[in-house]
């Protein structure tokens, strides 16, 4: 008989499942407890899925317990009581998204961890943009030829990392710890390989700034789920429609991740992370469409507002200043007073919603 529950599995020999399992019963009842049991045929040996698979994994998610012949109901339902503290990794983590390519989500990440550096805060920027042609945050930030580590150099195999070493490595940008992905020089980093450096680099900084481009990862790791989100939103109607959209989709997903703490897979369900905590769309950021002319077909701020139903900080406006010295190799330098005005915004908006998730 296999039990499951919050991501654990115990297993008792098939023989012994009928004095288990009447105990097991109601001991689990006297604590309130709904679990999932199953029967292993006799004689059927089972074994782990990534042993199954021939290539043994981590899995940080799933603990397995040793066979013993003297597996009492009490001793289940001790292991399985409901627990009242749950230690969150993605409390002092902020991500930047959004559901529009070329919104300038990257910029206004690299300019939103400066910010927070100017304020006090010891901050790391990760690049979380792991898509197969995107990433390269290195590169916008003229950083490409600065030694240091890439994402490509970092290995997790026991799905920690120390921090400090970690941060020690990594090229800086303005006081900001930058850790970059590029493409090009190896392969995307596995699920428990980001979680394990988010970790590390929220264990040690005050605040750790995600670049997720467009947001393929935010559903794969336990740390983005459980993150504060900041939205870039394209102030257009097409723009407006996929960030309400992206928007919806970042609550769903994780509170669709807290409620699978209490629930046992489904038959042939692969793992999925779990989170400890929903996160929450602190900010959502209006930015101008490129190209734009003379503000034909731009949506106003009070508009997306409108659309939106939240607050909406904005708008971010295209500088040609910040576009030439990126393609000329000399990352962010100056930014005008106008966009440092939005992202001091969404700055104060980060510190709110960092110092609340502290709080006991």
């Amino acid at each position: 008989m296999a039990v499951f529950a919050r991501g654990m599995k115990w297993v008792v020999r098939p023989h012994e499942a009928g004095n288990v399992a009447a105990g097991l019963a109601k001991g689990l009842e006297s604590h309130g407890m709904n679990i999932a049991t199953s029967l292993i045929p006799a004689g059927r040996t089972v074994r782990p899925a990534t042993e199954r698979q021939g290539r043994r994994q981590v899995r940080p998610d799933r603990f397995y317990v040793p066979r013993s012949p003297h597996v009492s109901a009490g001793t289940l339902a001790q292991a399985l009581r409901p627990v009242t503290q749950v230690e969150v990794t993605g409390r002092n983590v902020v991500t930047c998204s959004s559901a529009s390519g070329g919104a300038g989500t990257s910029t206004f990440a690299a300019i939103l961890a400066r910010r927070l550096a100017g304020r006090s805060q010891s901050v790391a920027l990760v690049d979380a943009d792991l898509a197969t042609a995107a990433g390269g945050l290195d590169v916008l930030l003229g950083l490409e030829q600065d030694r240091g580590l890439r994402w490509h150099g970092i290995h997790a195999p026991l799905g920690q990392l120390n921090g400090a070493a970690l941060a020690h490595q990594l090229p800086r940008w303005d006081g900001v710890g930058v850790l970059a992905f590029n493409p090009w020089q190896g392969d995307t980093p596995a699920w428990f390989e980001i979680q394990a450096a988010l970790q590390a680099l929220a264990d040690l900084h005050d605040i750790v700034v995600v670049d997720a481009g467009r947001g393929a990862m935010l559903d794969q790791v336990p740390a983005l789920i459980e993150a504060s989100h900041l939205v870039v939103a394209q102030l257009s109607v097409l723009g407006l429609a996929r960030a309400r959209t992206h928007v919806e989709w970042l609550e769903r997903i994780a509170q669709d991740s807290v409620e699978r703490r209490t629930q046992p897979p489904g038959i042939g369900e692969g793992p999925k992370p779990v989170a400890a905590s929903a996160g929450q769309v602190v900010a959502v950021v209006g930015a101008e469409p490129l190209g734009a002319v003379r503000g034909k077909g731009v949506v106003s701020v009070q508009e997306a507002r409108e659309h939106l139903g939240t607050a909406v900080t904005g708008p971010l406006h295209p500088d040609r200043t910040i576009a030439a010295d990126v393609l000329e190799g000399l990352g962010i330098r100056k930014v005008p007073r106008r966009m440092a005005r939005v992202v001091d915004q969404a700055a104060q908006a980060v510190l709110d919603a960092v110092e609340q998730r502290r709080q006991p």
